[in-house]
């Protein structure tokens, strides 16, 4: 009777999923050797988030001109979309709410007109598959109205002087590279431009990790308005720029953005022809095996085991390999792919080989020497 063994692998993958792989081998309760063994199997779970706020805030001052002004709560919800629960108090602990709202495929809300206060709300997510909600922390603004000042009249001069535009940053990243991919450590390319880059001695980029939020904010300092930005770790992180004067003092500020810096993704393994079923080769020992190409591969490592040991490597190019004289048994081929960075793909397919008894081949013997 041959034992079975179930092993189970958890490691957790920079993009922030927990992947579990499991196997079933067979082992001989005689031999204690491996007599067969399954395909491995992974299952990944992705952690849930909390939306983003955008605006406002935390402790934000928020101006408003008239004696009641609506505000435009905004965030983002990542791109599984959850439903979102807003709730809005003037008590620190939400307990009193002024309004609590539901919020789908939106990420911005408007609020009844408020009177000059302190006000506290948060965000909250609920996903498809997950009856406990992902609560945010609770974040508070103080609207205050800004009185209109009495416009003082004032002759006009003959030849008014041109007035200096308020200096604005702008960010040129493209939509499509607001998930950039990465092979070895954790990156962002920016870029962004401004009005007034004659007034501007340096920029000052401040990256904070919305994925990770007790990690101190990453800043970086640069003489043009482009920078690559090395992360502690992957995750999704809001950008601001600040604009330096040659004074040292802060010129202007862009609007917050958000980025997403992710591992690039390992190649699937190829698929055999004619599925994982058995292959039976040739009564000479001779089998030729097939695959289907895989996107983005650079090549293929095949390796063919008998009883556990490795008999057979090839790096190969092409979607076919042929094995010749092989001897009467069971063997198994494994075939992963490598991308153009070199990395394999995670999980080989394989596939057993049996040769039948009735091959011609045999195991080489001594013949008996006749001596005089």
């Amino acid at each position: 009777m041959a034992i079975c063994n179930c092993s189970l692998l958890i490691y957790f993958t920079e993009r922030l999923l927990i992947s579990f792989c499991q196997q079933l081998i067979a082992i001989d309760p005689g031999s204690q050797k491996v007599i067969g063994e399954s395909n491995v199997f992974r299952s990944e779970w992705a952690p849930r988030f909390p939306p983003t706020v955008v605006f406002p805030f935390h402790q934000a001052n928020v101006k408003a001109t008239d004696a009641k002004t609506p505000i435009h709560l905004q965030w983002q919800s990542g791109e599984l979309k959850p439903r979102i629960v807003v709730e809005l108090s003037q008590d620190p602990t939400l307990s009193k709410r002024l309004f609590e709202k539901t919020v789908t495929g939106s990420e911005g809300l408007i609020t009844p007109a408020l009177a000059p206060g302190v006000y506290f709300w948060r965000l909250s997510a609920y996903y498809a598959d997950s009856k406990q909600p992902f609560m945010g922390r609770i974040n508070s603004f103080t609207l205050t109205k800004e009185e209109a000042k009495p416009v003082e009249e004032k002759p006009l001069p003959l030849r008014p002087p041109s007035p200096t535009p308020p200096l604005a940053i702008q960010w040129t990243v493209p939509d499509d590279s607001l998930r950039q991919m990465y092979i070895e450590k954790p990156t962002l390319d920016l870029s962004w431009a401004s009005n007034r880059p004659e007034d501007i001695a340096s920029y000052r980029i401040i990256l904070k990790n919305e994925s990770n939020p007790t990690d101190s904010p990453v800043q970086i300092e640069s003489q043009t308005p482009t920078t690559k930005a090395k992360l502690n770790r992957a995750g999704r992180y809001m950008a601001s720029i600040e604009a330096i004067g040659k004074d040292g003092k802060v010129l202007g500020k862009s609007d917050p953005k958000s980025f997403e810096s992710t591992i690039l993704p390992l190649l699937k393994s190829p698929h055999w022809e004619g599925g994982n079923s058995e292959f039976i080769a040739a009564l000479d020992g001779q089998a030729q095996l097939g695959w289907s190409r895989v996107d983005g591969a650079k090549e293929y490592i095949f390796i063919l085991m008998k009883d556990g040991k490795e008999i057979q490597k090839r790096k190969l190019t092409s979607t076919s390999h042929s094995l010749k004289e092989l001897l009467p048994g069971d063997y198994t081929a494994r075939l992963v792919s490598v991308d153009q960075y070199g990395r394999s793909s995670m999980d080989p397919t394989t596939k057993k080989i049996v040769v039948p008894d009735k091959s011609g081949l045999k195991a080489p013997s001594l013949k008996k020497i006749k001596v005089n």
